[in-house]
This record gives structure tokens, C-alpha cells and sequence, in this order.
């Protein structure tokens, strides 16, 4: 006897089970595709309560994976920067994703493609995965188009002066990820390139190198990040790398901080000093988050601002300090876990002088301490995602904003998620 690895093409009629998401993972069904439906809502400042549905399918979990979401938005609950009320957001929103298996061509390699309007954003891209067969090894390409059509769309965002609208921005990318393990911790490398596509508005060519260690000293963690990029060209600002984190590019993939609504406008924009709010990403230089950074240069001291760039390179580090001091109470131990950690980072970016030329910034550096508060089971629901909230330190500068008068004092920003 021989296993049928594909029940759906035994009949011109493929088997389909549709039921409910209850969202509690039972075995798969071998002999059915299965579809699972459910109510979805969700909230953003703009297009307030949004109302809708989502579906979710699979063979096997492996095959023709389907993840489809569509929303009516009310602008019930709006909150805007200047309050009031604005109905020119979008009236609906999706998103839809599908993927498959396609070992018939090549062992461990999968397809997908995707499609949303979704908080502003029109999305549309494809790409390919494959991993190889027996170890961590993943090589990726994948192209995609992004485009605000107007300004309206800019106030769904946190940082609407960071993104260019009315032009679309396509990026083609090929990415290397690897793992090694080892004794005592583990590496991962990501290798990545890219570049603006065919019809992008911006063309520009873009390598970036980040490895991450992690390693057990007795009680102790140690995660070490090292990032390192070359870019050239006209770098759209949603695209760009900043000092600080993230890139409103990046943003747009967690659902918490890809809209206004979730984080309190008073610890946004960029100024002469520090704000409250980051996003892991780029350098991660934690403790200059909204900081212009400003830097005289050249011989008529021109004054630019540097918390953007096209290149530049950083080294950040964890400690996890919490294993020195085990206290997991009863209560909250099955679903909330606590991190406790010292850090530091240290990075420069690239500025554009008046030739034209990328030319370094001097370094900045910043150390402090973190706490990562992770709720890591939502009562029965076993495929809701953990939710991270990170609170960080930033109490020593290399650098004070002109704001400031010492290096050393009490600073701090929330966070969703950690960098590395």
C-alpha cells in the first residue's frame, strides 16, 4: 500500500469541509480541504470600528493556504490627531493571501501571492520560497507594489510626513536566511537585496547584512545584533533606513502600529528631542527615537538631519538578566512571561553632502534597561499570536539632543514586539 498524499484530486468534485474558527487547533483532515470561517473587528483612528469576516483554509496545512479578511468601516469611535470627524476614509478593507506546496517542481519550495487595501495602503505582490530540504537554509525572492493614491491616505499613519503618496513604490527582493547551531547558542544570518522595480516611481538599489547571536552565559542570555547597509539612489522615505527603528515600510506588517489609534499622538513625530514611542528595525538606536539628529556639515555648516539615511551600520546588544531572579507566580505564570535586560546600542548613519556623496555621521550609542512583558497564551485559543510590550530605558547618551542637559537621566519608550 501506497499513502495518498493528495485526497483533493481523487474526484472531479474536491472534498470540502467548511466550519466554524473557534480558533482551538484540532488534528488536520487528510480526506478534506478545510475551511474555517469567523466574525472578525478591528479598530485604527481613521476608519474606526471596522466590522467584517475572515477566512482561513488549508489542505493539510500545506496546501492551496488561503487567508482572506474583508471589513466594512464604520468611522464609529474615530480618533484623530485634531479630533473631530473625517468620513473620506476607505469604506472597506481586505486582505487576502494565498500559498502552496510546490514540491512537484522542487522539494521544500512554496509560491504565494497577495492583495490588500488596507488602512490607506494598496498591496499587491508575489513571491517565491524555498527552503532546503534537511536544514534551516531559506532563499526567498519576492516583488511587490505599494501605493497611497492620495493625501487622505497619509492620515492613517503615525509618521505621514515619512511616505510619499501618489507614487508607487515597487521593490524586488532576494533574501539568504541561515541558522547555525552551536554549543551553548545559535546564529541566524539574513543576506538581503533590493532594489525598486519596473513602473516604481523611485529607483534605487539596496544590500543589507544582519546576524544575530544568541547565547547562554549560565543564567544569563546574551543576544548580540549586528547590521550593516549600502544603498544608493532616490530612496523613497517610506523605504529608507532610520536611526532610531523601524521604517514606516516595515510598520506596515504589524497590525498594532501600521495605523493611528494605538499609540498616543504626544509620543510621535520628530523634534529636538526624544519621544516615547519605537519600532524595532533599521539601526536601533533606541534612545534617539523622534530625534532629528541634526549635523553641521561641511565648510558653511549646513545644518541637516540625519535620523534617516540610505546606509549605515550598528551593533546592538541584550542581556537577559531575568533567570537571575526566577519568580513566576502562580497566577500568571502559564500566560504572561517577563524579561528583564540590559542593553546597548552603537550606530552611524550615511548623510548626502553637497556633492552628492554619502559620507558617515560620527557614532551615537545608547545603554539603559528593558523589561518585554509577553502574553504567550490567550485562554484557550491556541493559534492567536503572542503580544510582546516592550518598556526601555535609554538612561546613558553619547550624544545629547540639543533639548538636553545630561548624559545620564531617566528616559523611556514603549514598544510593541522586540527587535532581535
Amino acid at each position: 500500500m501506497l499513502a495518498d498524499r493528495n485526497a483533493l484530486n481523487n474526484s472531479l468534485n474536491a472534498p470540502i469541509d467548511i466550519g466554524f474558527d473557534h480558533h482551538i487547533r484540532n488534528a488536520a483532515d487528510r480526506h478534506n480541504y478545510e475551511g474555517f470561517v469567523r466574525p472578525d473587528a478591528w479598530f485604527n483612528g481613521y476608519d474606526g470600528v471596522k466590522v467584517g469576516a475572515h477566512f482561513s483554509g488549508s489542505y493539510l496545512r500545506q496546501k492551496h493556504k488561503v487567508q482572506a479578511s474583508v471589513w466594512i468601516n464604520t468611522g464609529f469611535g474615530q480618533s484623530l490627531p485634531k479630533g473631530g470627524v473625517d468620513t473620506q476614509h476607505d469604506a472597506i478593507s481586505f486582505n487576502l493571501r494565498y500559498e502552496n506546496a510546490t514540491d512537484f517542481i522542487l522539494r521544500g519550495s512554496s509560491f504565494n501571492i497577495r492583495a490588500r487595501q488596507l488602512d490607506g495602503l494598496h498591496l499587491y505582490g508575489g513571491g517565491l520560497r524555498w527552503q532546503l530540504p534537511g536544514r534551516a537554509t531559506v532563499l526567498s525572492l519576492d516583488a511587490k507594489y505599494m501605493l497611497r493614491a492620495d493625501s487622505t491616505d497619509l492620515t492613517y499613519l503615525l509618521y505621514p510626513e515619512q511616505w510619499e503618496p501618489e507614487q508607487w513604490n515597487g521593490i524586488a527582493t532576494a533574501q539568504l536566511w541561515d541558522r547555525f547551531d552551536h554549543r551553548g547558542g545559535s546564529m541566524t544570518i539574513a543576506l538581503k537585496a533590493r532594489s525598486s522595480a519596473v513602473g516604481s516611481g523611485s529607483h534605487f538599489g539596496q544590500i543589507s547584512l544582519t546576524a544575530v547571536e544568541e547565547k547562554k552565559l549560565g543564567q544569563l542570555q546574551l543576544r548580540v545584533r549586528l547590521f550593516g547597509q549600502y544603498a544608493d539612489g532616490a530612496m523613497p522615505r517610506e523605504s529608507a533606513l532610520y536611526l532610531a527603528g523601524a521604517s514606516p515600510e516595515e510598520m506596515m506588517e504589524d497590525k498594532y502600529v501600521r495605523s493611528i489609534g494605538f499609540v498616543p499622538y504626544d509620543w510621535l513625530g520628530y523634534g529636538a528631542e526624544m519621544n516615547h514611542f519605537q519600532h524595532g528595525g533599521g539601526l536601533n538606536l533606541r534612545g534617539y527615537a523622534g530625534y532629528l539628529a541634526p549635523e553641521l556639515v561641511g565648510e558653511e555648516n549646513e545644518l541637516l538631519f540625519t535620523y534617516m539615511g540610505n546606509s549605515g551600520w550598528a551593533v546592538n546588544g541584550e542581556l537577559d538578566v531575568d533567570g537571575l531572579f526566577p519568580i513566576r507566580p502562580r497566577a500568571t505564570r502559564r500566560w504572561l512571561h517577563i524579561d528583564a535586560y540590559l542593553f546597548g546600542d552603537v550606530g552611524a548613519i550615511t548623510y548626502l553632502n553637497t556633492n552628492n556623496n554619502q559620507l558617515l555621521t560620527d557614532p551615537r550609542a545608547d545603554a539603559g534597561a528593558g523589561f518585554c512583558f509577553t502574553i504567550k497564551r490567550w485562554w484557550r485559543f491556541s493559534d492567536v499570536r503572542p503580544l510582546t510590550i516592550r518598556f526601555d530605558m535609554p538612561l546613558l547618551l553619547s550624544r545629547l539632543p540639543a533639548a538636553e542637559d545630561d548624559y545620564f537621566g531617566f528616559r523611556y519608550l514603549v514598544a510593541v514586539g522586540r527587535t532581535f
